[in-house]
């Protein structure tokens, strides 16, 4: 099985919704932005199935300067109402 099947079949074993946000600094390596990009849309296709995934790219931040950036965002994720946000956040 491979790692997306198997995180796909833990995922529909579970109940309830999971939200994972996804950071990153916009002048980070071009690579990891794409990496994040592409992760972000692998995941989209599992909302359907009660995992949300939010992925944000933070202008002008890079590999160090995106983590209070990050963090404030996390916090206001972490702590956000799913139902009142729609899953998102």
């Amino acid at each position: 099985m491979s790692t997306r099947a198997a995180f796909e079949a833990e995922r529909l074993r579970r109940e309830g919704n999971t939200r994972l946000l996804i950071t990153i600094g916009a002048d980070e390596l071009p690579g990891m932005v794409e990496d994040a990009e592409r992760l972000a849309a692998s995941l989209a296709p599992l909302a359907a199935k009660g995992f949300h995934s939010l992925l944000i790219k933070f202008a002008d931040e890079g590999h160090v300067s995106v983590l209070p950036a990050a963090i404030s965002r996390m916090l206001e994720f972490a702590l956000a109402d799913p139902v009142k946000a729609g899953g998102a956040i």
